[in-house]
Protein backbone atom coordinates (compact mmCIF):
# COMPACT_ATOMS: atom_id res chain seq x y z
CA UNK A 1 0.00 0.00 0.00
CA UNK A 2 1.15 3.49 -0.75
CA UNK A 3 1.48 5.79 1.84
CA UNK A 4 -1.53 8.74 1.55
CA UNK A 5 1.21 11.71 1.68
CA UNK A 6 2.84 10.50 -1.25
CA UNK A 7 -0.19 10.91 -3.43
CA UNK A 8 -1.06 14.07 -1.95
CA UNK A 9 2.17 14.91 -2.81
CA UNK A 10 1.73 14.10 -6.40
CA UNK A 11 -1.65 15.29 -6.34
CA UNK A 12 -0.84 18.71 -5.30
CA UNK A 13 2.30 18.87 -7.92
CA UNK A 14 -0.61 17.83 -10.70
CA UNK A 15 -2.78 20.55 -9.26
CA UNK A 16 -0.05 23.43 -8.88
CA UNK A 17 1.37 22.41 -12.36
CA UNK A 18 -2.30 22.83 -14.28
CA UNK A 19 -2.67 26.19 -12.31
CA UNK A 20 1.08 27.70 -13.17
CA UNK A 21 0.05 26.40 -16.93
CA UNK A 22 -3.44 28.31 -16.82
CA UNK A 23 -1.85 31.57 -15.71
CA UNK A 24 0.81 31.14 -18.54
CA UNK A 25 -1.64 31.12 -20.91
CA UNK A 26 -3.80 33.91 -19.38
CA UNK A 27 -0.85 35.88 -19.44
CA UNK A 28 0.13 35.13 -22.82
CA UNK A 29 -3.57 35.71 -24.27
CA UNK A 30 -3.01 39.33 -22.61
CA UNK A 31 0.18 40.11 -23.99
Amino acid sequence: MVNRSRILQWLMLQYSGMLGSMELTHKMIHL
